[in-house]
């Protein structure tokens, strides 16, 4: 017996007779042993289960002036997650239906069972339950670290915001994220990575006193939850505060303990963890606010040394707080796979035909939609994203220019943007030539655009680069030429392929007069140091006719198309690889 496996069962029936039947077919089973406790009654029944003691429960469906489906949403009311079989003494499809819909997990009919169906019909409720249960838990848990996950929290966080309103009660949201993570991944593995994420979640439990139920509706006044949201973002939910001191006590003793030693696959590791603290109410009613003031404090804690955690204010709104907001999540864009390239061709306006596709790039925020570079390439700029950024960047389309030549589009190359922070990077060549041959295109078929004042900054270091570039066999192109101190005397000094003219000279060129001589002045000069010459912004035909006077025929602009997602660009090639266009001949 000490192998058999106990299962206790509550039977609530009003037929004593009944009662001694199913005691009589639960003690011939043998693959388990059954403790069979017996309600006499609903109201009995009621009584029992507001202790859930039980693994599994049998409802009579028939109770007096009641029925067993109140009992069961009773049972559901109080707790009471066990799986529950119905009994009745007669044969019907539509109590049969009635009964399954409500959530029991079987349905005998009296005077046809016996002990091996019973028996059966437990163990298939009890397998049911352990199925249902762990769908759910990995629903709203996180694989690695076995937390609840984004959804969880955010549901619990949904209802405590409801009822903290009704019983006018503070809760806190820490959000924390650990710093330099990323440095940790690149240099010691992922597999360490994970590791250290779940010793991290390990010390959240331990700093912070936390509710294990499933159920992620099931909140109390007084359960908190600790919630990985992804990456090496960590949330906390903390319940009954006595005031926002209360909230700062916890967060220190989180910090604290994450800044102890970690042994980690023979490494001793030191790391450290930021914290933003939002106060609800005051600073937010709702859960998206509180989860955004919370995420723009932790980053305030980031931008003040990290290792320290720092409470919501007003003033991290004040000219600010998206700023702050969109720094954090641009950290995060390139591995959630929001990123996303766009592309416009460079057309040969003499015969209509597509030379070239600048690379564009666009972020697909999951709040704010997408977001143009003119926003968040300043942003990577700065905080140093951008040499990560710009390096997927220039694979990501050479994979594309090689998808399209695979498939029979014959354009001549495509143009990747480069910042100064990926050429001065020390890898950047490394970088470069790995992506070509991985890509296996020719050097030739990529361009990279630089723009005037990059070009013409650090001019020795500059030129070295750009005459290995030129070895490589790899194009390069001066990027809005004329918006900045333009050096036609560096031009000469310079190994690149094209020019592109700025688009400012372009607006009002049928307008302004002088316009329409600096772009043929340029066009000239540019011809004559052997470059090609290209016209950005070009929008209307008028536009058109009035560069390509000048000689010059390649050309970029809406009038051809506007940026295009990748399908869409593949169509626009493959449909019109030739597009319609007017000369002033």
């Amino acid at each position: 017996m000490s192998d058999v496996e106990t299962i206790r069962v509550l039977l609530v029936e009003d037929d004593e007779d009944d009662y001694f039947i199913t005691q009589d077919l639960l003690a011939e089973v043998t693959s388990m042993h059954v403790v069979l406790d017996w309600a006499r009654n609903y109201q009995e029944g009621c009584a029992r289960l507001q202790h859930d003691a039980y693994d599994v429960y049998i409802f009579d469906f028939r109770l007096g002036d009641r029925s067993g489906l109140d009992l069961l949403k009773e049972a559901r009311t109080l707790g009471c997650a066990g799986p529950c079989i119905f009994l009745t003494g007669q044969s019907d499809i539509e109590i049969d239906m009635q009964v399954m819909r409500a959530g029991a997990d079987d349905y005998l009919v009296k005077g046809r069972i016996d002990a091996a169906l019973l028996e059966r019909s437990i163990r298939y409720a009890r397998e049911r339950k352990k199925s249902a249960d762990q769908v759910l838990f990995m629903a709203y848990h996180d694989n690695l670290t076995g937390l609840p996950n984004r959804t969880m929290f955010k549901e619990r966080l949904q209802s405590a915001v409801s009822n903290t309103l009704l019983m006018e009660k503070q809760f806190a949201v820490l959000f924390l994220d650990i710093d330099n993570f990323k440095r940790i991944n690149d240099t010691l593995g992922h597999k360490v990575g994970d590791l250290l994420l779940k010793e991290v979640s390990d010390r959240l439990r331990g700093s912070v006193r936390t509710s294990d139920t499933i159920s992620a509706l099931r909140l109390t006044s007084s359960e908190n939850t600790i919630a990985r949201l992804g990456g090496d973002e960590f949330t906390i939910l903390l319940m009954d505060l006595k005031d926002a001191q209360a909230a700062a006590v916890v967060a220190q003793r989180v910090i604290d303990n994450i800044s102890s030693p970690f042994y980690l696959a023979g490494t001793e590791l030191y790391v450290t963890a930021s914290i933003g603290i939002a106060i609800h109410p005051q600073d937010g009613k709702d859960i998206d606010t509180l989860l955004i003031n919370a995420d723009a404090a932790m980053y305030h804690a980031k931008k003040v040394g990290k290792n320290n955690f720092q409470s919501y204010r007003e003033s991290l709104c004040a000219g600010g707080m998206e700023r702050l907001v969109l720094e954090n999540d641009l950290r995060k864009a390139l591995e959630r796979d929001q990123l996303q390239l766009y592309f416009q061709p460079i057309v040969d306006a003499r015969e209509g035909r597509v030379r070239s596709m600048e690379t564009l790039l666009r972020w697909q925020h999951p709040v704010m939609g997408i977001i143009g570079p003119d926003q968040f390439i300043p942003i990577a700029e700065e905080t140093g994203v951008i040499v990560d950024i710009g390096h997927w960047v220039l694979i990501e389309a050479m994979r594309q220019f090689k998808l399209w030549r695979t498939a029979g589009i014959e354009i001549d190359y495509v143009s990747v943007n480069i910042s100064c922070q990926q050429i001065a990077h020390p890898k950047f060549r490394c970088q470069l030539l790995e992506a070509i041959r991985d890509a296996a295109i020719d050097p030739m078929c990529l361009e990279l655009e630089i723009t005037e004042s990059v070009a013409l900054q650090h001019t020795a270091e500059n030129i070295e680069l750009f005459e290995e570039l030129r070895a490589f066999n790899v194009r390069v192109a001066i990027d809005d030429f004329g918006s900045g101190y333009s050096s036609f005397n560096m031009l000469k000094r310079i190994p690149i392929n094209t020019i592109k003219i700025d688009k400012s000279f372009i607006q009002d060129i049928t307008d302004v007069a002088h316009n329409e001589a600096i772009i043929a002045a340029m066009v000239a000069m540019v011809r004559s140091l052997g470059l090609d010459a290209v016209v950005e912004g070009v929008e209307t035909m008028a536009q058109l006719q009035a560069v390509q006077k000048h000689g010059c025929h390649q050309v970029q602009g809406f009038l051809f198309s506007v940026p295009l997602s990748a399908k869409q660009a593949t169509e626009y090639l493959m449909n019109r690889q030739y597009v319609k266009v007017y000369s002033n001949g």
